[in-house]
């Protein structure tokens, strides 16, 4: 068990900024009006087909115990518009050789998990995880809205607002009540200059503020035709937990075979 939390939490982490980029693009152009401007910022912001990174990040779990895992993210584009999304785990030792993939589809996500000692591709059912996923401060809801809300809710710019020094575009999706969300609603916050999410709220009903993700300024930087943030925080208010990702390095638009991004062939490596 304690092997399976820590993969999933690698896997959580990892996802979540090639995920906020493409809901943002959605959430842009699904908005009712006046929304043309944030849309055509995030698409100037994503990789026309895909994109590779290498990712170190720390576990900081509820007792305090930290753990580092290091892997690779790969992000593809197919030619209907939908994505896949595939974090292979190589350390440490324990878990090298773990992968989760999504794939988005049009009658609605895939997900599956490869955990080498299991030696079996796992599909993850939303109905099988829809809270606490393998014990962890993530939730399988958490991956769904990151990356398809906007174009199943719809969202809705507000005005303009200030993170610290620097100007951004602000959208919101407001979630039905009687749809099973554990969130009322969720605000991305759009740096104006370099198009990168600067931070998202998450506020469960109640507006309660429960989850905040949030990205240095400072720690973005360019690379080729993009901005990229080298790091990003991910904190639960509520449990007092975070995961913090750095970035190390990043290829755009590199090769990549659809069957990376296959259940079928998850555990088979690449």
């Amino acid at each position: 068990m304690y092997k399976e939390v820590e993969v999933w939490r690698a896997a959580v982490g990892a996802v979540l900024w090639v995920l906020v980029c493409v809901v943002l693009m959605a959430a842009a152009a699904s908005a009712p009006q006046g929304d043309d401007e944030v849309e055509a910022c995030v698409r100037r912001n994503l990789p026309e087909k895909t994109s590779v990174q290498t990712v170190q990040f720390r576990s900081i779990d509820r007792t305090g115990s930290e753990r580092t895992v290091g892997g690779k993210l790969y992000w593809k584009r197919f030619p209907d518009g939908f994505s896949g999304t595939l974090i292979r785990i190589e350390a440490p030792p324990d878990v090298r050789g773990s992968a989760y993939l999504i794939r988005e589809r049009k009658s609605g996500d895939d997900s599956f998990v490869y955990l080498p000692e299991r030696r079996n591709v796992h599909r993850i059912s939303s109905e099988a995880i829809s809270g606490s996923l393998f014990g962890t401060d993530f939730t399988y809801e958490d991956f769904r809205y990151l990356q398809k809300m906007a174009g199943q809710l719809g969202a809705k710019r507000l005005p303009d607002a200030r993170v610290g020094q620097r100007a951004v575009f602000v959208l919101q999706a407001l979630l039905p009540p009687k749809g099973g969300s554990a969130y009322q609603r969720v605000v991305f916050f759009v740096d104006q200059t370099t198009c990168v999410p600067l931070k998202i709220e998450f506020y469960e009903p109640g507006d309660r503020l429960r989850k905040v993700l949030k990205v240095d300024p400072g720690a973005i930087s360019r690379e080729s035709d993009l901005w990229v943030a080298r790091s990003l925080t991910l904190r639960d208010l509520r449990d007092g937990t975070e995961t913090r990702l750095v970035f190390e390095e990043i290829e755009v638009d590199v090769g990549l075979s659809d069957r990376l991004f296959s259940g079928a062939t998850l555990g088979r490596g690449h």
